[in-house]
């Protein structure tokens, strides 16, 4: 019984919608923002986001996510990318004996 997020656009309102959910006994449990579980009944239609901001806010949420160590799965994958090609960089500097003034 994992809690999941997903994540909309409302292009009507210009906001983010989040829904919290998770499945149990074979049906879908909506969290909403006042603490309440209720069970989707309607199949997805017209149901209640468990909160939504304003677009213009979405910068801050990450930032505030961010420093409570939250961060995209991906973020670890992309710093050690860069690390890796920066240490290949230099290999390849010290192999073909390219100094700084040689590169400028």
């Amino acid at each position: 019984m994992i809690w999941k997020c997903n994540v909309s656009e409302d292009i009507m309102t210009l906001k983010v919608r989040v829904f919290i959910h998770r499945e149990r006994n074979g049906e879908l449990e909506i969290l909403h923002n006042d603490g309440t579980i209720t069970t989707d009944e309607t199949g997805g239609t017209d149901v209640k986001p468990t909160f939504s901001i304003p677009r213009s806010c979405l910068k801050d949420l990450l930032e505030g996510l961010a420093n409570l160590g939250v961060k995209p799965k991906d973020e670890g994958l992309i710093v050690g990318e860069l690390k890796g090609t920066k240490y290949h960089l230099e290999d390849l500097r010290v192999l073909l004996k390219l100094t700084k003034k040689t590169i400028q």
